[in-house]
């Protein structure tokens, strides 16, 4: 990458002082993760848990990252979901073996797509992949 000018910044004080900045690029995304297991337990949420990063130094940019989850069980039950990062939160119901949920990201901004699950008659093991 390429040094661009210098940018002024300050501290709040009466310190000050310039910082070398590197170009923009215009998009940089977490490369693609191999697939985690988190826990849907029965009748309650999971903690959040970060899948995915985003940082776009673009007020144009836009990605589409696919979040995948799929039931890892030998006895697949359904469960819920809820999908934290992108545009808009994504809540929903996978039934049987899993879903797909397109997040959007859009804009100037550095974020991290974040899902929680909730089993329903049985506590589940999924696989979350994200790309």
């Amino acid at each position: 990458m390429e040094k661009s000018e210098d940018q002024k910044i300050g501290f709040g004080g009466n310190v000050n002082g310039t910082l070398k900045t590197l170009q923009k690029t215009p998009r940089m995304r977490r490369p693609r993760m191999a697939m985690i297991s988190l826990s849907a337990p029965a009748q309650s949420w999971s903690p959040w848990v970060d899948v995915y990063a985003v940082i776009h130094m673009d007020k144009n940019s836009k990605s589409t990252i696919a979040v995948s989850l799929q039931t890892a069980d030998a006895a697949p039950s359904s469960f819920d979901y809820e999908i934290k990062g992108g545009d808009h939160f994504i809540r929903g119901v996978a039934a049987g073996l899993g879903v797909t949920e397109n997040v959007v990201v859009s804009g100037e901004v550095i974020t991290s797509i974040s899902v929680r699950l909730k089993g329903h008659s049985s506590s589940q093991h999924v696989m979350v992949r994200a790309n």
